[in-house]
């Protein structure tokens, strides 16, 4: 009898056995693919990772690392931070570095690099640790240190933690003497790094204090130095820049005759300042000089300045009595905004006086005290009441 399938014809076996038997063998038999796709569809992740991987895997939160945005990525703390910074710390975009990323206390900028760009160090960015770093070496090949103008900081703005700046000898536009940026010949101090402390001598070659380049990059100098108390300026210092002093914690400083130029904001914001001289060098007292300066009690205006300008002695509270030298000819807006004199001495006649704005707007002094001014002259005037409702009297 021809085979067809499982079928079988076996002697004494009843069409009911004969067909469960053929069902039986059905199933034992091999299956053919009834789904090609099926047959090569892969295991699932899971099933193909070792014990030792899957560990790894669940240890990790790999959601947040993946959704983590820079804004969110913690700073390296000084605990964990590097020695020495290494190549791939720097972002560089020809040869001008955009950026430092590492997290090294030691930074070497490398050859390669001829400008320090604007935001190479920038404060107050999350993800930045410029504020780790302790030491900065500039090789010769840096001509170049970014300035930005809309922010008004630059390049080493970022750098709060640093003590210690050395450059190249080979470099034909900076060099650096006991660890602060100077020009190429040492005349001009451009840099003091943010946390030194104590007392500074300005070394006697130097004649400029701060500066501002013709691609107007300002070097500040001593600006924003908590940690410097006392600043000796040696009689070879001729210049002294924009915001060359400012936000730092001096309590006293002594001008040399050898200055001629103050310039704008030099002292400002220095809250620890008590008292300054000024020599008869100087011929004006340029905008915001002493701003902000809430400390300061004691100041002598000499009979060589014919001009003080707009914010010159704003906010200065502890500063009671003033005499305004003879000298004195213009005296621009809100000079003496929000300060709180009980006397002040004019010895002559002020030609320019609250011409900037009406009085109402400028606070050079309080109205009262312009009227009386006005109706009574040269002469001494005195208030038991400061501020801008003070009513005076002239003695």
């Amino acid at each position: 009898m021809k085979k067809t399938g499982y079928s079988l014809n076996l002697p004494g076996m009843s069409v009911l056995a004969v067909i469960v038997f053929t069902l039986a063998m059905t199933a034992c038999s091999p299956k053919k693919a009834e789904d090609p796709q099926s047959a090569t569809e892969p295991q699932s992740p899971t099933e193909t990772v070792t014990p030792q991987t899957q560990d790894t895997l669940e240890s990790i939160d790999l959601t947040a690392a993946w959704t983590q945005t820079p804004s969110d990525s913690p700073s390296v703390d000084s605990a964990a931070a590097d020695t020495h910074s290494t190549a791939e710390d720097f972002r560089i975009s020809g040869t001008e570095l955009t950026r430092y990323t590492g997290n090294a206390v030691i930074v070497t900028i490398p050859d390669s690099v001829t400008e320090l760009g604007e935001r190479a160090f920038p404060p107050g960015i999350s993800n930045s640790n410029s504020h780790l770093i302790e030491v900065l070496n500039i090789p010769a090949s840096v001509t170049e240190i970014g300035y930005d103008h809309s922010w008004g900081y630059f390049a080493l703005e970022g750098l709060t933690g640093l003590t210690e700046i050395n450059v190249d000898p080979a470099n034909r536009e900076f060099s650096s003497i006991d660890g602060v940026l100077y020009d190429k010949s040492g005349e001009i101090l451009l840099y003091v790094p943010k946390s030194r402390t104590g007392a500074f001598i300005v070394a006697d070659t130097v004649t400029t204090i701060g500066y501002i380049t013709e691609r107007r990059t300002r070097f500040h100098a001593f600006a924003n130095c908590p940690g410097i108390t006392s600043i000796t300026i040696p009689s070879s210092v001729t210049t002294i820049n924009e915001s060359a002093f400012a936000a730092t914690g001096i309590t006293e400083i002594i001008i040399p005759s050898s200055v001629t130029e103050i310039g704008f904001s030099a002292f400002g914001h220095c809250g620890s300042l008590v008292s300054v001289t000024i020599p008869s060098s100087v011929t004006r007292i340029n905008d915001s000089m002493f701003s902000h300066c809430g400390s300061l009690a004691s100041i002598t205006i000499p009979s060589s300045v014919t001009h003080i300008g707009r914010r010159a002695f704003e906010a200065c509270e502890s500063l009671k009595s003033l005499i305004i030298p003879a000298s004195v000819t213009t005296i621009s807006g809100d000079a003496f905004e929000n300060s709180h004199f009980t006397s002040v001495t004019f010895e002559g006649e002020i030609s320019s006086m609250w011409f900037d704005s009406p009085i109402s707007r400028s606070h050079t002094f309080s109205e009262d005290l312009r009227n009386k001014y006005l109706e009574g002259g040269p002469g001494t005037y005195t208030t038991s009441n400061p501020g801008v409702d003070a009513v005076w009297t002239k003695q």
